[in-house]
Parts: C-alpha cells; sequence; structure tokens
C-alpha cells in the first residue's frame, strides 16, 4: 500500500475515518436508533403498563376478580329465584302491574266504588315515573259507605295512597286523587 502523506490525509479526511471506522459509525448509528426507539416507542407503553395504567395487567386482574365476584353473586341470586314459588310471584303482579294497563284500572276503581253505593261520575289519569295519578270524582253514599270506601281502597290487593281528598255539598259528592304503582 502507497503511504499517504500528511498533506493528502487531511483532503480525504472523512473518506479515510469513514472508511476506517466504518463498523464503528454503524454500530453508533444503530444503538442510537434504538435509543430513540425505546425513548419514543417503548418507554411511553412501559409507563401505561404500570400505576394502573390502561395497560396495567394487575389493575385488570384485580377488576376481573372484582366481575367474578359480581357474576357468583348473581348465579346465587338467579339460584334463589329459581327456588320461589311461581304462584308467589304471581300475585306480585296484582299487587303491582308489569305494564302501564287502563282498562283494568279504570274496572278496578269502577267496582270499588259501585260496591261502596258511589256512583263514578269521571276518573282522569296522569302518568309519571312508573307510578298513575288518577283522580275520581265520585257521587252518592253516604258516611259509612265512604268509610267502607276507604276501607276497601286500604285492603285492595294493589298498592295505592290517597293524596287528596275534597268533598262537595253536603257528603253529596267527594273527588279522591290516588296515586298507585306499576313496574316501569
Amino acid at each position: 500500500m502507497p503511504r499517504i502523506t500528511q498533506k493528502q490525509f487531511k483532503k480525504k479526511n472523512i473518506k479515510y475515518i469513514i472508511f476506517f471506522y466504518y463498523r464503528h459509525i454503524l454500530i453508533g448509528f444503530l444503538i442510537l436508533v434504538l435509543a430513540l426507539e425505546y425513548l419514543i416507542f417503548i418507554n411511553p407503553i412501559l409507563k401505561k403498563t404500570t400505576n394502573k395504567g390502561e395497560l396495567d395487567v394487575g389493575f385488570y386482574q384485580e377488576l376481573l376478580t372484582k366481575e367474578k365476584e359480581y357474576l357468583s353473586g348473581l348465579k346465587q341470586m338467579e339460584a334463589k329465584v329459581a327456588k320461589l314459588d311461581q304462584r308467589a310471584l304471581s300475585k306480585l303482579d296484582d299487587v303491582m302491574a308489569s305494564e302501564l294497563n287502563i282498562p283494568e284500572l279504570i274496572n278496578t276503581f269502577y267496582l270499588i266504588a259501585t260496591d261502596n253505593n258511589y256512583k263514578v261520575n269521571s276518573i282522569s289519569f296522569s302518568f309519571e315515573n312508573g307510578t298513575y295519578l288518577v283522580n275520581l270524582s265520585l257521587s252518592g253514599g253516604d258516611y259509612q259507605s265512604f268509610k267502607n270506601l276507604l276501607s276497601t281502597i286500604e285492603n285492595s290487593i294493589r298498592i295505592m295512597d290517597i293524596t287528596g281528598l275534597s268533598f262537595s255539598g253536603a257528603g253529596e259528592s267527594c273527588n279522591l286523587t290516588i296515586k298507585t304503582y306499576y313496574l316501569d
């Protein structure tokens, strides 16, 4: 190999450095690329896997454990429900209707009124959050029949609350505001 003079070396300094040290430069470049990849891509994902981040396995295992406990509680409840008597459950439908059924409700109030010697003048309804608000206008009857009417409403299998009561005349007619419930 011919000898390189100092002057020639300075002219071709970069080329010779690259030529003689290309392995070291390539390894350094690869280390730099790997370091940047770690800082830009891998490190943020690692941070998500710790301290209850969105990829933290421990967090999701804890959540899975809670969900399994909840599921086992539901299975126990399902087993208890399966043991219930279906006839007893059907009685619950009489106490609290499972749906909005206005004809049945009109029939119920009509029968209560006629059984206690009252005439139904008018019935009006309004609905709100699982409750019926019924305005019932009755006429006829006397003090004893009014007591019987209240007793019949109180002892009715359907849950009812009298929220308003007014009389007109000398007890000739009365207006009742009754709240009853249904499953929403």
